[in-house]
């Protein structure tokens, strides 16, 4: 080989050719050997938790039991109740929005509603669901041009009732 390609660092063992580019060790085929090699078995990790005797399980079972039967006062239980989200409502042809303002401020408080904008319509999006209802109360009275979605609390329930006959 000629000695500049040398000197340059572009000859390896693998590429006898200094034309062509190196090849990393995991770029290359794979021979029977490593294959055998990339087999990786463990242990069972769990195995020491494992037990066969009966008076464990028993003993498993009846503290599942008395936990479930403890005082609420000993276990604290914290119940987080979200308020369902109010839907926003769509209002048309609004010519004065000063007056329509308010109105709206009036018939709720100041932090009542939130408005916002666009070329088509305004977006109301009320704070509580009392507040949508007297907003949708007012736009009704008025005859108002707009849409909404139904809230999640006046949203039909739909059940389901089956009958079971228990053998005897």
């Amino acid at each position: 080989m000629n000695n500049s390609a040398r000197n340059l660092g572009l000859v390896s063992p693998r590429t006898p050719n200094p034309s062509k580019r190196n090849l990393s060790s995991s770029s290359q085929s794979p021979s029977l050997t490593d294959k055998k090699s990339k087999v990786f078995i463990t242990p069972n990790h769990f195995a020491v938790l494992a037990t066969n005797d009966s008076c464990d399980q028993e003993a498993a079972a009846t503290s599942a039991s008395n936990s479930m039967d403890a005082l609420p006062a000993n276990q604290p239980h914290n119940v987080q109740v979200r308020d369902p989200v109010i839907p926003p409502i769509f209002v048309k042809n609004i010519e004065n929005f000063s007056s329509f303002n308010t109105i709206l401020t009036n018939i709720t408080s100041p932090k009542g509603f939130i408005c916002s904008s666009s070329s088509a319509y305004l977006k109301v999006i009320p704070s509580s669901r009392i507040n949508y209802n007297k907003i949708i109360d007012y736009l009704h009275e008025i005859n108002a041009s707009f849409h909404s979605h139904t809230p999640v609390t006046s949203a039909p329930i739909e059940s389901l009732l089956e009958t079971c006959t228990i053998p005897h």
